[in-house]
């Protein structure tokens, strides 16, 4: 009930206050500290997007309302919630134990994280996050990909994974997906 109150409160205060593109903290974080990530101060995670890692379902739901398109993903219990106004698709774990927690983000066309916008090319990417961990092509896309790695590096992965990919390597970004890796038991 406290968490409703708070979490009732703090849209009001935003819609109040007309900042709509910046969503409130969820408002069970202190209830999953084993899964989110790291002091409230923490740089990369304030990032307006990047906050969502660690949400669960519900809350995205309450905040957003029903998704534009919802499907099943990443195996057994995972699924993809995506919405078109947002050009955001927030995907949910379903591994056991902590089913339905966004481990992952999907953006598209327009979508700003960390300061840079999908659709920039990755000339203009580069000089806003410095150079990347891989800049190269990418069979797997069919294109071209850049990846960056963002907080604790372990077992050659990054805490925080973002790949971008374009069609070649002077194009448009068309997607960034973001990889909680530090979600993935490390």
């Amino acid at each position: 009930m406290k968490r409703a109150i708070v979490f009732v409160f703090a849209l009001m205060l935003i819609s109040f206050l007309g900042c709509q593109s910046v969503p409130p903290p969820p408002p069970d974080v202190e209830e999953k500290t084993d899964l989110y990530p790291g002091d409230p101060g923490d740089s990369f995670y304030n990032d307006a997007v990047l906050q969502y890692l660690g949400w669960n379902q519900e809350d995205i739901i309450e905040l957003y309302g029903e998704p534009d398109i919802r499907g099943p993903i990443g195996g057994p219990g995972g699924e993809s919630l995506y919405y078109q106004e947002k050009n955001i698709s927030f995907i949910f774990a379903g591994d056991e134990g902590v089913e339905g927690v966004v481990n992952n983000l999907d953006l598209y066309p327009n979508t700003e994280v960390l300061g840079v916008t999908v659709g920039m090319t990755f000339n203009q990417i580069e000089e806003i996050l410095g150079p990347p961990r891989w800049r190269e092509y990418d069979p797997f896309w069919e294109g071209y990909s850049m990846t960056y790695w963002l907080g604790e590096e372990r077992d050659d992965m990054g805490e925080v994974e973002m790949w971008f990919a374009a069609a070649s390597d002077g194009a448009p970004t068309e997607t960034v997906l973001i990889l909680w890796k530090k979600y993935w038991g490390w």
